[in-house]
């Protein structure tokens, strides 16, 4: 995520900082600040920031980007490990794993082993760089407290072509909620379609033309901005 000034907020859906100013005026909108010279905080475990046109409190583990993770005693991102060329990180055992396996004279990506990393495995939890991609959209999502949504997902690749990988994805509330829609259900095929990225970077063959997921990822705002003087 990218640095403010002390005195500023990240505004998570145009990516710029937003001066005392205008965080004041969502405030305002919101009913947590009225005074011109108010200040906002979160709890310790929280971040202020802004999304969906409101100031929100968005969980520390939420705030860094792909490939990096909150540290707990350091109070900031961490980088994963530096993955080869053909490795992906594996943060569950801490090492690199390799999703491209010989196949006679050339090499398949293993699209099954891919997705469990990148996404997350059946059944189970989403990643942590694919949950934290939808955490960092909590106004697009429209979750001001903790959801839990559970997203579906098949990856065609037509001709076992990486690069023409094709998704199809259902998204809902957890355990049988309603289905996402509108920007919500689009932060979400963003977050699908970034997850991507990795492996049509890798290119070639596929070891299947087909791969599924379902996965869970906890979403929402840990709590509401206090106003301050």
């Amino acid at each position: 995520m990218r640095a403010c000034p002390p005195d500023n907020v990240l505004d998570l859906d145009s990516g710029s900082c937003l001066p005392p100013g205008a965080m004041r005026s969502l405030a305002r909108a919101q009913g947590i600040g009225t005074e011109d010279d108010s200040t906002f905080t979160c709890a310790p475990d929280a971040s202020l920031v802004a999304s969906g046109q409101a100031l929100r409190c968005l969980p520390l583990a939420a705030i860094c980007p792909r490939g990096w993770r909150w540290n707990t005693d350091e109070k900031r991102c961490a980088r994963l490990r530096s993955c080869a060329a053909g490795e992906l990180a594996d943060p569950v055992r801490d090492r690199c794993a390799r999703v491209i396996a010989p196949a006679g004279d050339r090499d398949v990506i293993d699209v099954g082993a891919w997705i469990a990393l990148a996404i997350g495995p059946y059944g189970g939890n989403g990643s942590p760089d694919f949950c934290g991609m939808l955490a960092r959209t909590p106004g697009q999502l429209g979750r001001t407290t903790v959801t839990t949504l559970r997203i579906d997902i098949a990856i065609d690749f037509p001709d076992n072509d990486a690069n023409a990988a094709h998704i199809r994805f259902r998204a809902s509330e957890a355990p049988a909620g309603p289905l996402l829609s509108g920007q919500a259900e689009r932060a979400v095929e963003r977050a699908i379609t970034s997850s991507l990225d990795p492996l049509r970077t890798m290119g070639g063959d596929t070891s299947s033309s087909t791969v599924e997921t379902s996965v869970v990822c906890a979403v929402g705002d840990a709590g509401v901005p206090v106003a301050g003087r």
